[in-house]
């Protein structure tokens, strides 16, 4: 079996190393060593220098992990957030749409005491204040459905930039 001679990479001892033998200790210095072998070069690596170059590689491996998830989910919360827009594309606010069911309500009841007196003009104003309304309730539940689930995702987003979600 034939041998080549190479320097430890911790304390520069000459080693003896078989063909085919990838890993050694030094005998000198107890350093565990890898053996390097390119098509010119053959040399010793310590092996703690490996880990630290395997750790770096993983920490990076995690880093972009985390990178990844994170711009899925604000990819999702794009597509997702879309059905609770208006048609206009706005954020739908809560306040407008509760002043606008009680506008609905005051049309409603005013227009059902006017009935009294005189009918037709009066059941439209019921209708139409009943739909006002209507629709202002369902705009009223849409904003709160996308209060909701944005602080839901906002609460994801914190909790994978590992910062600590607000109590609340």
């Amino acid at each position: 079996m034939s041998t080549e001679r190479l320097l430890c990479d911790s304390c520069g001892a000459p080693l003896e190393i078989p063909d085919g033998v990838s890993f050694v200790t030094c005998q000198h210095c107890l350093t565990p060593l890898k053996v390097q072998r390119n098509q010119s070069v053959h040399y010793t690596q310590k092996l703690e220098e490996i880990g630290d170059r395997t750790r770096k590689i993983d920490e990076k491996l995690d880093s972009l992990a985390k990178w990844h998830e994170l711009e899925a989910l604000d990819r999702k919360w794009e597509m997702d957030r879309k059905q609770y827009l208006n048609e206009d594309g706005a954020v739908p606010d809560q306040y407008d749409s509760k002043g606008m069911m009680i506008i609905g309500f005051l049309i409603a009841g005013l227009s059902l005491f006017g009935a009294m007196f005189v009918t037709w003009p009066f059941v439209v104003g019921i209708v139409l204040g009943v739909v006002i309304a209507g629709n202002s309730v369902q705009a009223s539940d849409k904003a709160r459905h996308y209060q909701i689930h944005e602080r839901i995702y906002l609460k994801k987003r914190k909790m994978l930039l590992g910062e600590t979600p607000a109590q609340g």
